[in-house]
């Protein structure tokens, strides 16, 4: 009855008892839990998770034998549901969870060194199953972000779109930052700086507007890890991501950034057409985001995906920063999303 992304049996430390639960019987409890599970969920995927195994086996035979056993015992079972046609099964064995002789308070219970050790064994295989991977910058490390509360909540607006994409799912998307999630459009927002431009071009065009205020690239890279892309097929996905890291974070980071949110989309949302945008000119930034456009337009050639770039139109003929179309320097003004409407357009229906 659960709607779960994954179901984890980890159950085999209270199996251990020869004298209480047979070979038979850990195998058959193993193989009716997945059997089960299929009977209603015949794609999610089931990790089955080896006894983590007690620290003093290594002095005390019976309880080294104790955990040996039902990890042999599952691992049979694993082989058979694999041989029966179960897909989307996977295994983690004692030697990933990796605990060792001072993560355990008593031989048997985890200490807090030992349920870190015990969850960084999870992550690594939940991430890999989920398609859910990491980096080492801070642009490849999925996180929330709380950065507006004056103008709109974070999580509220997250929640709104998963029931959004459920009641009615959407067909062209933009992922961005204030830039966008002020202009106008739904999720309807508390500051709208151009709604009839938007409700002229793209309310019609079946648009939604998934933009953050405030957003970076591992703010966008959380939302589509947490199913802000899942459960429908939209035709369109339009990603301009990336001015509010330039403070932050080097090109470099900024293009690692993009390439594992572009993988993620691409997981997730296989038949979209996807466009990756420069960013758009801003004040003081103008030669580095020229420069990095040319950066993300590798990139998004080398990842098989559409490139566009409309800073062009925010420039002087001098290709300095045109202010009278921008209100601080980086969010246009009203006229500055007049001018911003004909070049989205002709992106979104391209």
């Amino acid at each position: 009855e659960v709607s779960a992304k994954i179901f984890i049996l980890d159950f085999l430390p209270n199996l251990h008892r020869a004298d209480t639960y047979s070979d038979e019987d850990v195998k058959s409890r193993i193989l009716e839990s997945v059997r089960q599970i299929r009977k209603q969920h015949t794609q999610t995927p089931i990790l089955l998770v080896e006894h983590a195994g007690y620290t003093d086996g290594f002095i005390q035979k019976s309880r080294l034998t104790a955990y040996a056993r039902v990890n042999h015992l599952q691992r049979e079972a694993f082989d058979r549901l694999i041989l029966e046609g179960h897909s989307n099964l996977f295994y983690l064995t004692k030697e990933e969870l990796g605990l060792g002789l001072d993560d355990m308070v008593d031989g048997t219970h985890p200490n807090d060194l030992g349920m870190q050790h015990y969850a960084e064994g999870y992550e690594k295989a939940l991430r890999k199953i989920l398609n859910e991977p990491i980096g080492t910058a801070s642009t490849t490390r999925p996180c929330i972000q709380y950065r507006e509360p004056e103008n709109y909540d974070w999580e509220n607006r997250h929640i709104q779109i998963l029931r959004m994409n459920v009641a009615t799912p959407p067909k062209k998307i933009i992922l961005a930052n204030s830039i966008v999630h002020f202009w106008g459009g739904t999720p309807k927002a508390k500051i709208v700086k151009e709604e009839a431009s938007w409700e002229t071009l793209f309310t019609p065009m079946g648009v939604r507007n998934y933009a953050y205020g405030w957003d970076r690239i591992e703010n966008v890279l959380w939302r589509v890890y947490h199913d802000e892309l899942d459960g429908f097929d939209a035709d369109k996905i339009v990603i301009m991501i990336g001015t509010n890291n330039l403070h932050l974070n080097s090109d470099q980071e900024i293009i690692q950034g993009l390439e594992l949110l572009v993988q993620a989309i691409k997981d997730r949302q296989p038949r979209a057409d996807l466009v990756l945008m420069g960013l758009l000119p801003r004040r003081d930034y103008e030669a580095r985001i020229d420069k990095l456009n040319g950066e993300i337009q590798q990139l998004a050639e080398n990842v098989g995906i559409h490139f566009s770039d409309i800073g062009a139109i925010f420039l002087t003929e001098q290709h300095s920063l045109n202010e009278s179309l921008f209100s601080d320097g980086l969010h246009p003004n009203k006229a500055g999303y007049l001018k911003m409407r004909k070049a989205m357009q002709k992106v979104l229906n391209n």
